[in-house]
Formats: C-alpha cells, sequence, structure tokens
C-alpha cells in the first residue's frame, strides 16, 4: 500500500481511531486477494486524490516515495484543505519553496520528517 487517506472517527469510546477511506496501489487484485475490499483500493495517483476529496478525507498519508507523482497528489490535498504527512526526502527539498508555507504558523497542514545521517 502507498498512500492512505483517514477520515477521524468521532466514537467517543475511542476517539483516537481513524478510518481508513481509500489506500493507492500498485495491484489492486492482490490486495483483493488478501481480503482488502476493493472499493477501498484505487490503482491510479490521480483518481486517487479524486477519492481523498470526494469521501472527504482529513489526512493523507504520503509513502509513495519520488516526486512524481507524489508532489502533485500532496499540492492537491493541501490545496483542498487537508492535512498531508509525508517522509518523503527527495519531495519536500525538490519542492521546498512551494510546501513550506503548508508547514508553518498555527495552521500548519504538512507534516513532515526529514532526517539525514552521515557516517562522516
Amino acid at each position: 500500500m502507498l498512500l492512505f487517506n483517514t477520515r477521524l472517527t468521532t466514537a467517543p469510546a475511542q476517539p483516537d481511531r481513524f478510518e481508513i477511506v481509500a489506500n493507492l496501489v500498485r495491484n489492486p487484485h492482490r490486495h483483493i486477494a488478501a481480503g482488502i475490499p476493493s472499493d477501498l483500493l484505487v490503482a491510479d495517483p490521480f483518481d486517487a486524490l479524486i477519492v481523498t476529496l470526494s469521501r472527504l478525507a482529513d489526512v493523507v498519508i504520503e509513502v509513495l516515495g519520488g516526486v512524481d507523482p507524489a508532489y502533485h497528489l500532496i499540492l492537491g490535498a493541501l490545496s483542498a484543505g487537508r492535512a498531508v504527512i509525508s517522509a518523503n526526502k527527495e519531495l519536500i527539498a525538490a519542492h521546498w519553496e512551494t510546501l513550506s508555507p503548508y508547514m508553518n504558523g498555527s495552521a500548519a497542514r504538512l507534516r513532515c520528517s526529514v532526517v539525514v545521517v552521515c557516517g562522516c
């Protein structure tokens, strides 16, 4: 699974739980065979953005790696007011100027962890 779209639940007994509303995957048939409901699987990256917005996902967790199509998915979700979590160092570095405004301020919607380890 490469991308999780989650909508937070408001169950009083479990306020810290979430509901997965869609997953971007390379091979839906493999996941269906493993028992994942087909309505949660999306194979096309740009369809994933449409599903994210239409199902009112609160949070997008990007784990695609690389720059494209991850950048377009993240920017689309952020532009639509969704929160995004990513640890994609390559993407954050390549598009720092565009993405950094989403990381600052009290209404920050982009959370990322970018760690580089040097064996110097």
